[in-house]
């Protein structure tokens, strides 16, 4: 009975889809990283660690060993691109950008609102070959009154994943990896 259970709980995680909430906020010169209700990373707090690091220990030389050099041209990561685009299985995601920023001068933050949009807009597009946005909210503020240069940005996403459709992106990666062109259809060709 136990071991009934137990394949029911492996089943349902390879078919049904968690949430993975991420946030990341900018503000201050520090970046933070949640993933659910945790903080998972802080930059101030990595480079006040590494500071110390570096005070405590003295300096040696090392020696510089050779590494290999991994073989990745730009055929290959077409590759990688065409089918992950292309890709029936993708995770589905859900974005919202919240952004308020001045640089002290108004026609300054006017132009610097439209470079903006169009970084977003390209994001937008890059986030989409892997994934499949379902939903996007972009809350752009610029304040053309205040006095000096402030930026504050936030960034909630939820990835719904499954298991299986992880296994299918790393099979994808994989096999662009083995098979080196594809033909316009998207049968892979040429070993």
């Amino acid at each position: 009975m136990l071991a009934l259970y137990i394949f029911i709980l492996i089943l349902l995680l390879l078919i049904v889809p968690f949430p993975i909430k991420l946030k990341i906020i900018f503000k201050d010169l520090d970046l933070e990283v949640y993933l659910y209700r945790f903080k998972v990373f802080s930059l101030q707090k990595t480079l006040r660690k590494k500071k110390e690091k570096e005070k405590c220990k003295p300096k040696k030389e090392k020696k510089k060993t050779k590494k290999k050099k991994v073989q990745f041209n730009i055929d290959i990561l077409k590759n990688i691109t065409y089918r992950l685009n292309h890709n029936p299985i993708k995770p589905k995601m859900k974005l919202c950008y919240e952004m308020n920023y001045s640089t002290g001068d108004a026609a300054s933050t006017a132009k610097i609102y439209g470079i903006i949009y169009q970084v977003i807009t390209t994001i937008y597009m890059i986030i989409n070959i892997p994934f499949k946005i379902v939903e996007n909210n972009t809350n752009l503020t610029p304040n053309f009154q205040s006095e000096g240069i402030s930026v504050k940005i936030k960034i909630k996403s939820i990835i719904f994943l499954n298991l299986v459709k992880i296994i299918y992106i790393i099979l994808l990666i994989l096999l662009s990896l083995k098979y080196k062109e594809v033909d316009p259809k998207g049968e892979s060709y040429g070993m």
